[in-house]
């Protein structure tokens, strides 16, 4: 699993923007699930943090947010953002969510020790969701909240009047995320 649209200053800031037109939405998923000052929260594929940052904000001093992605790029931004921000609570770990984790990488994430985890468009780029899914039941405490932002039906992204632009730009989409291995409509096979 790679970086399709790369990991380059660019692809940042279109992700910050993307952010930032999520962001209201992510904030009352959290809220929903419970998240809140003091709480133990994984991001999970979390790119260049910029949810990792907003869920360090929320659970404060005295709680602490464990961001995982594999771009060692995208884990070296978001921990220069921490330090400027000072953000101590904010850890961040390169690893790979498409295949199993070590033991080692086990060992350092913990088990039953984490009060919730956010994923936000990860699932879909997946072959395999039992890796993930089998960390995060690892990582969870019993009753722990897990928050999955991911898409579904992308085949009816359409714009009024549709034109065939459009269509074409939404089906290549499709037809490499599925090349993949992955799977633009995973949410609705997701637990």
């Amino acid at each position: 699993m790679s970086y399709v649209l790369g990991t380059h200053g660019a692809e940042r800031e279109r992700l910050g923007r993307q952010h930032q037109i999520w962001r209201s939405d992510s904030q009352a998923a959290w809220q929903r699930a419970g998240f809140q000052a003091g709480d133990r929260l994984l991001d999970l594929g979390c790119g260049p943090g910029f949810a990792s940052l907003d869920l360090a904000e929320l659970v404060g001093a005295h709680g602490r947010v464990l961001a995982i992605d594999q771009s060692h790029d995208y884990i070296g931004h978001l921990q220069q953002q921490a330090e400027a921000l000072k953000l101590p609570q904010l850890h961040s770990k390169t690893l790979n969510l498409a295949e199993p984790p070590s033991a080692e990488a086990l060992g350092e994430i913990g088990t039953g020790s984490w009060d919730g985890a956010w994923c936000r468009w990860l699932c879909m780029f997946l072959n395999d969701l039992d890796p993930l899914l089998a960390l995060i039941t690892t990582a969870l405490r019993p009753g722990g909240q897990l928050v999955l932002h991911e898409y579904i039906r992308w085949d009816s992204f359409s714009l009024h009047p549709q034109g065939e632009a459009l269509g074409a730009f939404v089906r290549c989409c499709i037809q490499h995320w599925r090349q993949q291995g992955g799977d633009p409509d995973v949410a609705s096979r997701l637990p």
